[in-house]
C-alpha cells in the first residue's frame, strides 16, 4: 500500500486530521486541487474544543497570534434590537477543556502555517494542484484517480480515504452520496476589511449582531487588523451589483459604519444550506467537514463540527491500521458524530431565526425573552451559545454507556507533574488510550482485560498532584477514567463499585447493548492485526 490514509483537500479540516494521523507515525497524502489557497470569505471563530484539538496536534503555539478572545469576563458578543438596543450580552469564560469559550480567528493565516506544517512533516505528502475525479476501492484498499495542473493523469492508492473536499466534494458525488435539508432562505453579503482601528492598537471592540427581519447585519473584528462585516439580503436579490464597487459598499455600511471608506479585502455573496449528507461512510471512504454536513455560521460552529470529526475519525482510523483497536471502531464515527451535528445545525438555525425574525412581533417576543434571561445571573449562566451547553454528550459508539460520566469530554486542569512542573493534563495523555487512577481508596491494580499493551496508566499521587481537585470533583475520589486520544472519557469507573478487573460491563456482560458490545470489542487488540 502507499499510504495509510489519503485524504481529500487541504483546508482546515483536511490538514488538521493529517497531523492528527500523522503523530501515529502513519503515512498520510494530502491531495487538493487549488494550488494557492482560496481567497473568499471563511470561518471567523472556533470554540475551546477546537483549540483543544490543534493542542493535540501540537499547533496551539504555532496557531496562537492567529486567534483573539478578550479578557475573562469581557463582553465579546451582544445582540440588538433594529433599533440599536441592546437585548443580550454574553461574556468570555474559560471552560474546564483548558481554553476560552469563544475565539475570532483568522483563517487565512491559519490555513497558511497549517499547510506549511504538513509539508515540513515527514509523514504528510501534500500534492497541490492535482484534480481527483474518480474514486474506487476494493477489500484491502482505495485509489483515487484525477488529472494535475498540466493535465497529466495520476493516481494514488491507500489503505483509507477522508474526503475532506467541501460541500461540492467530487469524493461524494462519485459514490452517489446525496444531500439531505434545506437551503436558508436569504442571501448574505459577506466581507472582509481592512479596519485601520484594529490597525492602530485601539480597543477592537466585540461582535455585534443587529436582529431585524429580512435585514439582520453582523460586525466582528477579527485578528491582524480585519474586520468581518454581514449583512443579509432580500430573497430575491440578484446580485447584478455584485461588480459595483459602491453598491457593495453602500450595502456592507448597514452592518458596519466604516464600510464605505474601509480597503476590502474579500468579499462575497453567500448562500447558507443546512445540509447533510445521507450516510458518511461508502466501505473504505469517508466524508468528513463540509463534505459530510453544511450548516449556516450563525452559531460559530461550522469549522468547530469539521475538527471534531477530525478528532473523532483520527484515532480509530490510526488505531485500526496499527492493530490496537479492531475495525467495529471505525463503525462508531456517524453513529457518534450525527446526533451533536444535528443539534448544533438546529441551534444554527434558531440563532437565523432569532437574527431575522419572520415579523416584527416575533422579533419583540424573542428579545424580550432573551432580556429577562441576559438580566438574571443564574439564567444567564445557563443559556450559554459555547461551552457545556454545545459540547457532545455521546448517546452511542465508542465508550461504555453503563459508565456514569462516559461519553463527555475530560477536563483539562492544570496539573503539577512528578518532577513539579505545572502543565495542562493533555500534556501527560498517551496517544493511545489512557487510564487515570484518581487516589483517595485503595484497589487492586490494573489488568487485562481492561488494560491493553498500547494502554498508557496515569496515578494521581504517583504521576501528578491536581491542585484544583477537578478531576475528583467531576469523577469522585479513586475512580478509573479511561480516555480516548480525543478527549472523550470512554469509561469511569467508580471506586464504590470497583471490583477488580472485570468490573466494567462493556467487558463482561455479552447481554448488554449493541453499542456496550461495540466499544468491548473495539477495545481488544485486532487479532488480524
Amino acid at each position: 500500500m502507499a499510504v495509510d490514509l489519503l485524504i481529500i483537500g487541504a483546508g482546515p479540516v483536511g490538514l488538521t486530521l493529517a497531523h492528527l494521523v500523522a503523530r501515529y507515525g502513519l503515512r498520510v497524502e494530502v491531495i487538493e486541487r487549488r494550488r494557492m489557497p482560496s481567497g473568499e470569505p471563511r470561518a471567523v471563530s472556533l470554540d475551546d474544543e477546537g483549540l483543544r484539538i490543534w493542542q493535540t496536534c501540537g499547533l496551539d503555539e504555532l496557531l496562537r497570534d492567529d486567534w483573539a478572545s478578550g479578557d475573562e469576563g469581557q463582553c465579546i458578543c451582544e445582540y440588538l434590537d433594529a433599533r440599536g438596543r441592546s437585548f443580550l450580552k454574553l461574556h468570555q469564560r474559560t471552560s474546564d477543556l483548558g481554553f476560552p469559550h469563544a475565539v475570532t480567528i483568522h483563517q487565512g493565516r491559519i490555513d497558511e502555517k497549517l499547510l506549511r506544517s504538513a509539508e515540513a512533516h515527514p509523514s504528510i505528502t501534500v500534492r497541490r494542484g492535482f484534480a481527483v475525479d474518480a474514486v474506487e476501492q476494493d477489500d484491502r484498499g482505495v485509489t483515487a484517480r484525477g488529472v494535475d495542473a498540466d493535465g497529466r493523469p495520476f493516481e494514488s492508492r491507500a489503505a483509507w480515504l477522508v474526503a475532506c473536499d467541501g460541500s461540492n466534494s467530487v469524493v461524494r458525488q462519485a459514490l452517489g452520496i446525496s444531500w439531505q435539508g434545506d437551503p436558508v432562505a436569504h442571501p448574505w453579503l459577506v466581507a472582509n476589511l481592512v479596519d485601520p482601528a484594529l490597525d492602530e492598537g485601539r480597543d477592537p471592540g466585540h461582535v455585534m449582531i443587529r436582529c431585524e427581519s429580512n435585514r439582520a447585519a453582523v460586525t466582528m473584528p477579527l485578528p491582524h487588523g480585519l474586520r468581518r462585516v454581514e449583512v443579509e439580503l432580500p430573497e430575491d436579490d440578484d446580485a447584478s451589483w455584485i461588480g459595483d464597487e459602491r453598491e457593495v459598499r453602500a450595502r456592507l455600511a448597514r452592518g458596519w459604519p466604516g464600510a464605505d471608506r474601509a480597503p476590502i479585502a474579500t468579499v462575497a455573496r453567500c448562500t447558507f444550506r443546512a445540509m447533510v449528507a445521507e450516510r458518511w461512510r461508502e466501505g473504505r471512504v469517508f466524508l468528513a467537514g463540509d463534505a459530510a454536513h453544511v450548516m449556516p455560521p450563525f452559531a460559530g460552529q461550522g469549522l468547530c463540527a469539521g475538527l471534531r470529526d477530525a478528532a473523532n475519525l483520527s484515532f480509530k482510523i490510526a488505531g485500526v491500521v496499527q492493530g490496537w483497536l479492531a475495525p467495529c471502531a471505525l463503525d462508531s464515527y456517524e453513529s457518534e458524530r450525527r446526533p451533536h451535528l444535528d443539534r448544533i445545525t438546529r441551534l444554527a438555525c434558531r440563532l437565523g431565526r432569532l437574527m431575522s425574525p419572520a415579523s416584527r412581533t416575533e422579533g419583540v417576543l424573542f428579545q424580550t425573552a432573551l432580556r429577562v434571561i441576559g438580566a438574571s445571573p443564574a439564567l444567564g449562566r445557563n443559556w450559554l451559545l459555547r461551552g457545556p451547553s454545545i459540547q457532545p454528550r455521546l448517546e452511542q459508539g465508542f465508550f461504555n454507556p453503563a459508565s456514569p460520566l462516559a461519553g463527555r469530554y475530560i477536563p483539562q486542569p492544570l496539573v503539577v507533574t512528578a518532577a513539579g512542573a505545572q502543565v495542562p493534563l493533555d500534556e501527560l495523555l498517551g496517544q493511545r488510550m489512557t487510564w487515570i487512577l484518581l487516589a483517595g481508596s485503595r484497589r487492586a491494580p490494573l489488568e487485562p482485560p481492561l488494560l491493553q499493551p498500547s494502554d498508557t496508566v496515569l496515578m494521581e499521587g504517583r504521576d501528578f498532584r491536581d491542585p484544583s481537585e477537578a478531576l475528583r470533583r467531576r469523577y469522585g475520589a479513586g475512580s478509573l477514567i479511561l480516555v480516548r486520544p480525543d478527549r472523550i472519557v470512554h469509561s469511569h469507573i467508580r471506586a464504590s463499585r470497583f471490583r477488580g478487573p472485570q468490573s466494567s460491563r462493556s467487558r463482561r456482560n455479552p447481554a448488554c447493548r449493541p453499542d456496550v458490545v461495540v466499544a468491548r470489542e473495539a477495545r481488544s487488540v485486532a487479532s488480524s492485526a
